[in-house]
């Protein structure tokens, strides 16, 4: 995989809160109760990880990065993605 110069940005991301600060103990996914639970913003760098000289592993970090073409290009049709673009991340993901 190429290497780019390191780029860092700050962003926001949403945590759900644990019981003791707030959050539910208990929550059905896909339900209202679900999309309602308390969260927490925390403020934190997100680093490009295609720069890094140790590239991440499955086994260490529970995700790697892979190079591999795809067959769509724009990404600007959701059918399309959901037709061709998640089917060809299942079979990476079989591999």
């Amino acid at each position: 995989m190429a290497r780019t110069p390191s780029k860092k940005l700050t962003a926001t991301l949403n945590y759900y809160l644990e019981p003791d600060k707030g959050g539910d103990a208990v929550f059905y996914p896909g339900t209202a109760g679900d999309k309602r639970r308390r969260q927490a913003p925390v403020r934190v760098e997100v680093e490009d990880m295609r720069a890094c000289r140790e590239q991440p592993a499955l086994d260490t970090q529970g995700f790697q990065l892979i190079e591999e073409p795809s067959c769509e290009k724009k990404f600007d049709d959701e059918e399309r993605i959901k037709s061709i673009y998640h089917d060809e991340c299942a079979q990476i993901v079989k591999r």
